[in-house]
């Protein structure tokens, strides 16, 4: 009623899957470096999917998520550079998928933003960006958190290739990042205005003198088109 941690590590020629539903748990690092696995639909009944279970499977473009799932661990998908699409089944109490990302079922907390897209926009309900949600996503380049977001976790941006963010008042709180972004736009004293202070990064402020044509907290800044005087 498992599949054991390890069970298809390096098993490098494995180009696809088919679980019994009798299986309730995925381990850590199951399919580890399965890097012909092109896609997986986890049968309903799996409630675990462990710790790097599918780490490293660098062809797995797509995962389905049924309605039994109830534990995802966040490093589940790391290094699968390929992955563009985490789609969950309606039903699920603990998860919900919208535009291929992972969110909890109120779309309140963003969980992972699987590393091959290449653009974002985030739920409206968005609260929270959760610890690591863009680790290893070196397409997108440019984010605008949604106006009533909360906070940003720690690590939320690190190992990813965002360097243009436009962050709302709402935001509060901005955990520690291994991240080094070109430009911040946000509001003046904002917790936006603090990070780029206290980390010497460079802030525009949308409220200042030359961002008169800028119209609310939410504006979508491209990169390469920023007003950088």
């Amino acid at each position: 009623n498992s599949i054991p941690s390890s069970t298809f590590s390096g098993c490098s020629s494995l180009t696809s899957v088919a679980i019994s539903s009798s299986i309730n748990s995925i381990g850590s690092g199951a399919f580890e470096n399965c890097k012909s696995l092109g896609s997986m639909a986890v049968p309903n009944g799996v409630t675990t999917i462990g710790s790097g279970a599918f780490r490293g499977c660098s062809g797995l473009s797509g995962i389905s998520i049924p309605a039994s799932t109830s534990s995802i661990a966040t490093d589940a998908f790391s290094g699968c550079s390929a992955l563009t699409t985490i789609n969950v089944a309606g039903g699920n109490g603990t998860y919900a998928s919208d535009g291929g990302c992972l969110y909890n079922a109120s779309y309140t907390k963003l969980l992972i933003c699987p590393p091959a897209k290449s653009s974002i926009a985030l739920n409206s309900a968005l609260k929270v960006i959760g610890a690591n949600a863009f680790s290893g996503c070196t397409r997108i380049t440019s984010l605008t958190v949604p106006s009533g977001a909360t906070s940003i976790e720690g690590g939320a941006f690190s190992n990813s290739a965002i360097n243009t963010i436009t962050i709302p008042k709402s935001v509060t709180s901005i955990g520690s990042q291994s991240w080094s972004p070109d430009m911040i736009y946000g509001y003046s004293n904002s917790a936006a205005e603090d990070y780029a202070s206290e980390n010497g990064y460079v802030f525009y402020a949308l409220d200042g003198e030359s961002s008169g044509d800028e119209d609310d907290d939410t504006t979508e800044i491209q990169t390469g088109n920023a007003n950088r005087e």
